[in-house]
């Protein structure tokens, strides 16, 4: 655990293999910044997952609640003009995760929807119902990679490899070629 504003001064460069960056983006004031971060700490052709809330599930929470004026403001708010104070933890869109990952030089690997249904199914049909919480996590793991369903889920996962191409220099100065 760690704050991404001083990672550099607890984490030496290029040290990690995997950096799992859940729940975090939401939070921090420059996402874009938080990610260089982690690029800097990971090996060239590492690996970072990263998890966070899904902007879209929002927007369809806060409308079937009857909070109409909240959905439509969260639907045309971005990541970059987000106001953590009025909207709080910021939310993303697919595109705009994924655009923030290209632009810190990582590569997707993979993309999962989280909770697709879980924020949305009640609790007393998932608690009351025999087999009804196996039945929806079946169906959770059914959707997870279906570009669809994650646009619209409550939680973004991506998993993308930092590009050897554009992976920071060694700060030591020691290179090997294979």
């Amino acid at each position: 655990q760690g704050d991404t504003a001083d990672l550099l001064d607890h984490v030496v460069p290029q040290s990690f293999d995997l950096v799992i960056c859940h729940g975090v983006l939401e939070h921090v004031d420059n996402p874009t910044e938080a990610l260089s971060a982690v690029a800097t700490v990971l090996r060239p052709g590492g690996h970072v997952s990263v998890v966070v809330a899904g902007r879209m599930a929002a927007v369809a929470a806060r409308a079937l609640a009857g909070d109409f004026a909240m959905a439509q403001t969260l639907l045309g708010a971005t990541s970059e003009g987000w106001d953590l104070r009025t909207l709080g933890p910021r939310r993303f869109s697919l595109d705009e995760i994924q655009g923030l990952l290209a632009a810190n030089g990582f590569v997707p690997v993979a993309t999962n929807g989280l909770r697709v249904f879980a924020d949305l199914v009640p609790s007393a049909i998932v608690d009351g119902e025999p087999g009804a919480r196996d039945a929806l996590f079946a169906l959770e793991r059914l959707v997870r990679t279906s570009q669809e369903f994650t646009a619209v889920s409550a939680g973004l996962q991506s998993i993308a490899r930092l590009d050897l191409s554009s992976a920071p220099p060694d700060p030591g100065g020691k290179s090997a070629a294979l």
